[in-house]
């Protein structure tokens, strides 16, 4: 197996979005002024396994709109198919693109992909919710034309150490809540991308590493609970977005 970071421009946040208050100010703090933080990465996942070439997320593209508490910096020639083939890869060759959650920085880049569309079922209904539509069309965010993904039910269980991880039904998978880190395609849960994340994949060169909310699941017990699961393998902390 071979899993690609596939970088499709970059985005700065509100500094509100990575360390959010509790209760009613989480909310209100992204609509407020405030400083923003240095580039992050906008990543997909180029997953090639057993002659087969899959995709979590889509990435971002050119036609991105800045929202109060994001800032886009995305170029045509950083769009998806461009950062497939500077993986030598060929998005012609996509058969599945899997999706963690829709948003915009996540499935904009599905324009240029006619490989079939897999989400969870929970996620998907969350996009339709009524407060989703409002939001989208407050900010300006439509869902890509054509938007209709098929669903999937994580109903399998558990998987390791994650907190927000389950087993898909579907097929042999796991669901920790970012790309995979094991030899199986992962399939993110409702509010699992708002976990720490581990992966056993590089950061690209110049990325660093940014500290974690105390608030949330606390990174050391994470990694000890998944080096135990997994002696023989290397276990990073990496949080893009």
């Amino acid at each position: 197996m071979k899993i690609h970071a596939l970088t499709t421009g970059t985005v700065r946040v509100k500094h509100s979005f990575l360390f959010p208050s509790r209760g009613a100010r989480r909310q209100l703090d992204l609509f407020l002024p405030g400083p923003f933080s240095d580039p992050l990465p906008i990543h997909c996942w180029g997953i090639e396994h057993q002659g087969v070439l899959r995709l979590v997320d889509a990435g971002e593209t050119a036609a991105a709109r800045n929202v109060p508490f994001a800032r886009m910096q995305v170029t045509r020639e950083q769009e998806v198919p461009a950062a497939l083939a500077a993986a030598g890869l060929k998005f012609d060759d996509v058969t599945d693109v899997v999706l963690t959650h829709a948003h915009g920085d996540h499935i904009d880049g599905l324009v240029h992909l006619g490989a079939r569309v897999l989400i969870n079922q929970t996620e998907l209904r969350s996009a339709r919710s009524p407060s989703a539509r409002v939001m989208r069309r407050i900010l300006r965010q439509p869902l890509p034309p054509g938007f209709a993904p098929e669903t999937f039910v994580l109903d399998g269980g558990p998987y390791g150490a994650f907190r927000g991880a389950g087993r898909s039904a579907m097929t042999d998978a796991s669901s920790p809540s970012t790309p995979p880190d094991t030899p199986r395609a992962t399939f993110p849960s409702q509010g699992s991308h708002r976990d720490a994340p581990l992966c056993r994949c590089q950061p690209p060169s110049g990325h660093a590493l940014p500290r974690q909310p105390r608030h949330i699941a606390c990174p050391a017990a994470i990694l000890q609970r998944s080096a135990a699961l997994h002696p023989d393998r290397q276990v990073m902390l990496y949080r893009a977005h």
